[in-house]
């Protein structure tokens, strides 16, 4: 059962090194195997049927979330789920907590909407930024095989619209952009969160939030 495990984790390209097993002792008996996966905390809880012992159930967390329960299902089932479960687990210990950063979101926004300067337009040097930041998304979209029908024109509306709009209701533009080509387009959530929190962020310091501009690289 413990070759099984870690066969499985190798095929769905889950280093073993960083997940732990313990407890496994099926043959003839119904003790449970817990699998940790160390870097990201998650953990799948397997155990022997109690009606019929050929088939198993399993519990899977993904940090401290909830992932997915199976069973009773065979043992082939379970393994393909874990799998899945292991290459979830490896997003997770190796993706930026993007939620923690849309914190910061609201503070920005209030900012663009009170800042004394929110009326004001972009200077050129910040609209040069702003389009680094841009592109900066565009790219890593492109790159990760998620840049959609409509967001590259919402982006690219919003490069042109900080010649013509004040701080404030660009900001709101850009915002209202993406989250309408998040719904007409199907966008993933964590597309558009992605897009929100490089760009919003980015430019946190012309509304007096955060620290200087992040460097863009290629």
């Amino acid at each position: 059962m413990r070759n099984d495990i870690f066969g499985i984790l190798r095929a769905a390209q889950v280093d073993p090194d960083n997940c732990e097993i313990s407890d496994v002792s099926f043959p003839g008996g119904g003790a449970q195997a817990t699998v940790t996966h160390k870097p990201s905390g998650s953990k799948t809880e397997i155990w022997r049927d109690h009606d019929d012992s050929q088939l198993f159930l399993a519990r899977m967390t993904i940090g401290q979330a909830y992932f997915a329960d199976h069973g009773p299902v065979g043992w082939t089932t379970i393994l393909v789920a874990l799998g899945q479960w292991g290459q979830e687990a490896d997003y997770e210990a190796t993706t930026p907590d993007l939620w923690s950063q849309l914190k910061e979101l609201p503070v920005i926004l209030s900012a663009g909407s009170y800042d004394e300067s929110s009326n004001n337009p972009f200077t050129p040097d910040e609209r040069v930024e702003i389009a680094a930041q841009l592109d900066q998304v565009l790219r890593q979209l492109e790159a990760q095989g998620k840049l959609l029908p409509g967001l590259k024109e919402a982006v690219e509306e919003a490069k042109k619209a900080t010649g013509r709009m004040v701080r404030k209701d660009w900001v709101m533009l850009f915002v209202g952009q993406v989250v309408s080509t998040a719904w007409t387009a199907a966008v993933p959530p964590d597309v558009i969160r992605h897009a929100l929190i490089v760009v919003l962020t980015g430019i946190g310091h012309m509304f007096g939030v955060g620290g200087p501009p992040s460097v863009i690289t290629a």
